[in-house]
Formats: structure tokens, C-alpha cells, sequence
């Protein structure tokens, strides 16, 4: 009986068929699972990277730093927190500074602005500008007159002025300031300058057509100075 079954041909075609179709499923399921094998590789390949550079992270993390290196480090901050704490306070002073400056200097106490320099070789020692505040503003200009002549090399030894005019005339050694006039028929020479000199004896030289040698003469009403415009002050 198992002869025939064996020998029967339905029997044969039928494992015939059996086994081809389980080849055929063998390789489909192999050509199926081929991308999934190879990306369970490739993911395998980059989790082996990842774990050998945590491993390189983990060993420079864990390297030692040397006391020298934090020393360094430390002092290298500490300097460059007081350089900016430096020119924080240069910031603050700087200003303050120039502001005690600007209030140090003396003003005129007649609306005439700071007062000027007094040169050290000055012919008035010692100077004060507080011997002006109290007297009209005339003196403290004629006095503002002589420093600024002293600068340009006029070495002055007194200075007056004119009520009627308002001009001022610094006194110059060997200088004299003459006008002259007529009154009641009469000619008239009006002469200041130089204490030193003889006026009486110049004015008296000088009405005969005369000029005393080592006289110098200026005219009264053309060499007054205007103390305003000499001094480029606002009236």
C-alpha cells in the first residue's frame, strides 16, 4: 500500500509542490529581511561611534587640571576685573575732577568772566584780585589793562584813566600823553605819564615847539586805550 501511494502521481506532484513553494518562501523572506538587517547594521556601526566618543568626552573630562593652570587662570581674571574697576573710577574722577577745576578758578565779581593770569615776574607782588572787589569796575579793568601789557612786553608802572572818555592810559617810563587845547584865547597843554619826568618842565618845552630828548610823546586822545575792546569784554 505505501508503494502505491509512493508510486502515485498526484502524491508526487503534490510534495513536488509542497517543496517549491517552501523554497520560494524561504527566499522571499530572506529578500524581506535584507533592509531590515542592514539597518540593524548600520545602527549598530554609529552606537559603536557614540559610545567610543563618550568614551574620548568622559576621559578629557575626568583629565586632571593642574594647580599651576588654575593659579594662572585665577590671576589672569582678578587683573582684568581691576582694570575694569580702573576705568570705572577714572570715569567717576574724571568729570569731579573737572569740575573742582572749573570752580577753583576766581571770577570777576563786576560780570567780567575769570580773572587772568598774573605773570610770575608781575611788577605787583604779592597780587590780589580781591583788592579790586569792592571798588568800581574801572580799577579792575585798568588792572586787566596792565597784565595784558606786561604779556606783550609793555612793562607799565601805573595806569589812570578818564572819566570823560572812559579810555585808559598805562603808565610807560619816559612816555608823557599831551593834548592841546585853547581856552579864553589862551593855548593849553594837558600832559600825563611818567612820574619820574619833570611834567612841568616838558610841558613848557613842548610850547615852544620843543621835545626833550629821551621824551616820548603820544598823543592823549589817539593812544588812550579802550579797556572793553582791548580786552574784547562786553560792555
Amino acid at each position: 500500500m505505501l508503494r502505491d501511494i509512493l508510486t502515485n502521481k498526484w502524491v508526487i506532484s503534490g510534495f513536488s509542490f509542497l517543496i517549491v513553494i517552501g523554497i520560494g518562501c524561504y527566499f522571499w523572506y530572506q529578500h524581506e529581511l535584507a533592509p531590515y538587517r542592514q539597518d540593524a547594521a548600520e545602527t549598530t556601526k554609529v552606537a559603536r561611534k557614540l559610545e567610543a566618543a563618550q568614551k574620548v568626552d568622559t576621559k578629557n573630562e575626568m583629565e586632571p587640571v593642574s594647580e599651576e593652570k588654575l593659579i594662572t587662570e585665577a590671576a589672569s581674571e582678578t587683573r582684568k576685573k581691576d582694570a575694569d574697576l580702573s576705568k570705572i573710577q577714572a570715569n567717576l574722577a574724571g568729570p569731579r575732577q573737572e569740575t573742582e577745576n572749573v570752580e577753583e578758578v576766581p571770577v570777576s565779581p563786576h560780570g567780567f568772566g575769570p580773572f587772568p593770569e598774573v605773570p610770575d615776574d608781575y611788577i605787583i607782588k604779592p597780587f590780589s584780585w580781591d583788592f579790586y572787589k569792592n571798588d568800581p569796575p574801572i580799577y579792575e579793568l585798568m588792572a586787566r589793562v596792565r597784565i595784558k601789557l606786561w604779556k606783550q612786553g609793555v612793562r607799565t608802572t601805573g595806569i589812570t584813566s578818564s572819566s570823560a572818555t572812559g579810555l585808559v592810559y598805562p603808565t610807560i617810563p619816559g612816555a608823557v600823553f599831551v593834548k592841546k587845547y585853547s581856552r579864553d584865547g589862551i593855548d593849553h597843554l594837558e600832559i600825563r605819564g611818567d612820574p619820574t619826568l619833570d611834567l612841568d618842565a616838558i610841558r613848557k618845552s613842548l610850547m615852544d615847539g620843543n621835545v626833550p630828548d629821551g621824551v616820548t610823546v603820544l598823543d592823549l586822545d589817539d593812544a588812550g586805550i579802550d579797556p572793553y575792546t582791548f580786552l574784547n569784554l562786553k560792555k
